[in-house]
């Protein structure tokens, strides 16, 4: 019975990320728009459900967050200028991304 329980908190904290770690995984879909950076994290921050912080993490490189029920980062959009356009990549931790409908409408 401990050994299940054991198990069973090794797995939980193998679900742990950081926003750190999600920018280290390869960007599983990209957009590409017209408008700011900042104009498009503030958008996708706002019609995403939930408190989806945005940091801006480089100079005009801006970071979304969307947090599961316990706080902790599932979905990365990074958010940047490349050759004069607004390029937005996704990062989700196990492929639980949701929400390319809200993120298109922001571009």
């Amino acid at each position: 019975m401990k050994l299940l329980i054991v198990l069973g908190l090794l797995t939980v904290g193998g679900c742990a990320t950081s926003a750190a770690v999600l920018r280290e995984g390869v960007a599983e879909k990209s957009w590409i728009s017209s408008k700011q950076p900042q104009q498009v994290a503030g958008c996708v921050a706002s019609k995403l459900i939930g408190s989806n912080p945005v940091f801006q993490d480089e100079d005009g490189h801006y970071v979304v967050l969307r947090n599961n029920g316990y706080g902790i980062p599932m979905v990365r959009y990074d958010i940047y200028s490349e050759g004069g356009a607004t390029k937005v990549e996704v990062r989700s931790n196990g492929g639980m991304f949701r929400g390319s409908d809200k993120l298109e409408t922001c571009l």
